[in-house]
């Protein structure tokens, strides 16, 4: 059985992070995560950022990123269980 990603979400994404906890997904989020706590996490953790912030990923996280396309957030889940099936 595969494992289930780990996520951890931008200040951007609280609601798609409730309801991927909501399917039993691993997501930290915290409305007042900074830039460099959030790649500190994904470093430490080993977890996937999921931000809407395209100078986040280009800049910092080369791989073990992904950005959301979707605005809103019942899309965004969507979007994200296809992705990371």
């Amino acid at each position: 059985m595969a494992k289930k990603p780990r996520f951890v979400l931008d200040v951007h994404l609280g609601k798609l992070a409730r309801y991927l906890r909501m399917l039993g997904f691993d997501a930290l989020w915290r409305d007042d995560y900074s830039d460099p706590q959030i790649l500190e996490i994904r470093k430490r953790q080993r977890r996937i950022v999921l931000t809407r912030d395209r100078r986040l990923l280009e800049e910092h996280v080369r791989k073990g990123g992904y950005r959301v396309e979707a605005v809103y957030p019942r899309e965004q889940l969507e979007e994200i269980v296809r992705q990371f099936r």
